[in-house]
């Protein structure tokens, strides 16, 4: 019996752990290396090892992120009453530090292996993302903007490791972060309720829904006008824009419960539906998918 016991709360606590890091953000991570190292020397790139490597050490990175906000993030889950890992007691506080610890030591450990400019960016990265949890999320839009840097920055990382920072990967980061501070806009209308009751400073706490739907409107206006600007960067601009129409449309499905409201002052002062952000959340965890494999078209 007591076996039993063991293997079902062990069986929990995994499957708790792999809720934690949030492998699709890992997946997302690493998946951006290898767009980087795509874009700088094409197929060869996402056969060196460096790129290899370096994609698992930022699944990683972004793991240690995520481990470490659901921990800081404790008392405002709990009190709003969510099922996460952690205030569900599927996975104890001492057994997410360690994992966080032992997931940002090895990150660290694979990008040595690269040599000492690669280690030193993932210990900024590990540093800064780590910052957002405990210094930046409730700074209103800075904490935004780390997120979205952070976000981005994997991009960058796999054209260095491969060996050239071409300029599509400035363009395919300056995408990536463009789409990461709209899905963070949105993010923080979805949690405006419980981080105010935290004493949280985000943009919807300190303003209210408004501001909140108008970055996000003027982030998905900007995306989707960079989007098709950035076929003047691509060599093969009209396979690139066919293959960017899903995207746009994605985005605009993402961004139709809110059309009026960034205009309307009655409007945007009342919070939009539950159901209407976490439907626009979802689309654009699609989109940020399709836009990966769309952007590959800019080399």
């Amino acid at each position: 019996m007591n076996e039993s016991v063991l293997l079902v709360n062990g069986h929990r606590s995994a499957a708790g752990l792999v809720e934690l890091v949030r492998i699709r953000a890992c997946l997302g991570g690493a998946a951006s290396v290898l767009l980087g190292a795509f874009l700088a020397r094409g197929v060869a790139g996402l056969t060196e090892r460096n790129c290899l490597v370096g994609s698992v050490a930022i699944a990683l990175a972004v793991a240690v992120a995520n481990v470490v906000n659901d921990v800081v993030d404790l008392p405002t889950d709990a009190a709003s009453g969510r099922s996460r890992p952690l205030p569900s007691g599927r996975v104890r506080v001492s057994t997410a530090r360690i994992a966080a610890v032992a997931l940002a030591v090895t990150a660290l450990a694979l990008a040595a292996t690269a040599g000492v400019v690669p280690v030193l960016a993932m210990g900024a990265l590990l540093l800064l993302a780590t910052a957002y949890s405990f210094l930046f999320k409730s700074t209103v839009l800075v904490g935004n903007l780390v997120v979205a840097g952070c976000a981005s920055a994997p991009v960058v990382y796999g054209g260095f490791l491969a060996g050239s920072v071409a300029p599509a990967i400035w363009v395919a980061a300056g995408l990536s972060f463009l789409f990461m501070l709209a899905y963070e806009a949105l993010k923080t209308l979805r949690d405006g309720e419980p981080d105010a009751a935290a004493g949280l400073r985000t943009l919807a706490t300190w303003t209210g829904p408004a501001w909140s739907v108008r970055l996000f409107a003027a982030c998905s206006i900007m995306l989707g006008a960079a989007l098709l600007a950035a076929a003047a960067a691509s060599p093969a601009a009209l396979p690139y824009l066919v293959c960017v129409l899903p995207l746009l449309a994605l985005i605009g499905a993402a961004g139709a419960p809110f059309v009026g409201r960034s205009q309307t002052r009655k409007r945007a002062t009342t919070r939009p539906a539950d159901a209407a952000i976490e439907r626009s959340l979802r689309l654009l965890k699609m989109a940020w998918l399709v836009g990966l494999i769309d952007m590959a078209w800019l080399r």
